[in-house]
């Protein structure tokens, strides 16, 4: 037994020891020319420039309008290629967990009901194999959250091609996840007619109300006993921190909006498989909506089956702001897919392409850095061959994270060409 645990591991070592790191950032002045640019915002402009002065992005518009100081920096001529901003994933475990089946591997979540104390980011493994997989599609920027319990931790947004988990760090403290307990009847559906359900419910409540008041007070008291809990969720609820509150049911997001508005958080609520049914009270409480996995079948056997494909555009109608993610983590990789499916369902693709780029960024409040192509912002973007969102067509072939250039090799890729080379000998 000794034996197969040293060879696990040092089979885990030589297999990590064969991934890159990051390409060293070189300052450079480069206008990238004749894409199709897509800028996260809404429009799309046909031939465009992309000026990139070292991290920042200088110029991003039409190539008439290119200001004449940049036309003798290096040009790079992408010949009608597409140009986006790196995708953000919200709610993710990259880079806490790496083999589902192992134990060992996963470090999402800690023991206790309430631990608001819990940091995400200093668990974040940069050496994961998933991480690559995921950045090859085009998704550069991920936040990284704890789950498990009633209040989980803190979250944070990170950059996917780094050394370690302090170069890695966009947004330490990006969010505080709060599992809302369940009323009784599943995750989808809220059994009513329990009386104990609701009882039980009620207290969990109240339980939850209580916590949030003893850390209102605890910030509030001149020397105080430390507790480093209440300290970390008091400093949250003064500061620009979202509270993403995990709900499905509609009951159950209506109560969470009327905690929301109690306390006055900043909030989103993730999941909200019923939100279209409680979409005027979020929209005037203006309370954003983080869809997991709208790709799925139905929440209940008389929901239709287009249910989380058309739940977009309900809340769009609705006027209800909201973001498109992935749980987990390989599974992220496909979170443009699931961005893309909306679209025959009543959204544009410029509005699915805000929905995990733009509107990510506005709930983390990091739009002033990145989610759009703009001057001033980060030069966080991917170059690709064919429609982004499109499954069919989609080739990722350029990125770069903050002026860096991104190497798009992964796992999947390496074996592609070893067997694809071992089949092809003759």
């Amino acid at each position: 037994m000794r034996f197969f645990i040293s060879f696990f591991f040092l089979s885990c070592f030589f297999a990590l020891s064969g991934q890159k790191g990051p390409v060293r950032f070189t300052p450079q002045s480069i206008i990238f020319t004749g894409a199709i640019m897509h800028t996260g915002d809404g429009r799309v402009i046909e031939n465009s420039v992309l000026a990139v002065k070292d991290k920042t992005i200088a110029f991003a518009g039409a190539a008439d309008q290119l200001p004449s100081a940049m036309r003798s920096w290096t040009r790079v001529d992408l010949n009608g290629k597409h140009l986006y901003p790196g995708l953000i994933a919200l709610n993710t475990q990259l880079g806490l967990s790496e083999i589902e089946a192992v134990d060992a591997t996963n470090d999402y979540r800690e023991i206790g009901n309430y631990t608001p104390n819990v940091r995400a980011l200093i668990a974040y493994n940069t050496d994961s194999r998933v991480i690559p997989t995921v950045r090859s599609n085009g998704i550069l920027l991920a936040e990284t959250a704890p789950a498990g319990g009633t209040i989980s931790g803190r979250s944070a947004l990170v950059q996917l091609d780094a050394w370690n988990w302090e170069d890695a760090v966009v947004q330490d403290d990006a969010g505080m996840h709060i599992y809302w307990p369940s009323s009784g009847g599943g995750r989808f559906r809220a059994n009513l007619n329990d009386k104990e359900a609701k009882e039980r419910y009620k207290k969990q409540i109240d339980d939850l109300e209580i916590y949030f008041d003893q850390a209102m007070a605890y910030g509030k008291a001149t020397n105080p006993d430390k507790n480093l809990m209440l300290e970390a969720l008091d400093k949250c609820m003064k500061g620009k921190t979202t509270f993403f509150i995990h709900t499905d049911a509609p009951s159950s997001i209506q109560d969470a909006v009327l905690f929301i508005k109690k306390y006055g958080l900043k909030a989103a609520i993730v999941g909200g498989t019923g939100a279209a049914n409680v979409a005027e009270l979020l929209a005037r409480e203006k309370v954003p909506v983080v869809l997991v996995n709208t790709q799925r079948l139905p929440s209940s056997e008389d929901a239709p089956v287009d249910e989380g494909f058309a739940l977009p555009k309900k809340l769009k109608d609705a006027g209800v702001p909201y973001a498109i993610t992935v749980d987990g983590f390989w599974q992220v990789r496909n979170l443009a897919y699931h961005a893309g499916q909306a679209v025959p369902f009543g959204i544009s693709k410029e509005e699915a392409l805000a929905a995990v780029t733009l509107s990510p960024a506005v709930i983390l409040g990091v739009e002033d850095r990145m989610g759009s192509l703009a001057e001033g912002k980060d030069a966080t973007f991917v170059v690709t061959e064919g429609d982004l969102l499109d499954m069919r067509t989609s080739r990722v072939v350029t990125a770069y994270i903050q002026g860096r250039l991104v190497d798009l090799d992964n796992k999947q890729k390496e074996l592609d060409r070893r067997y694809m080379n071992k089949y092809h000998q003759k």
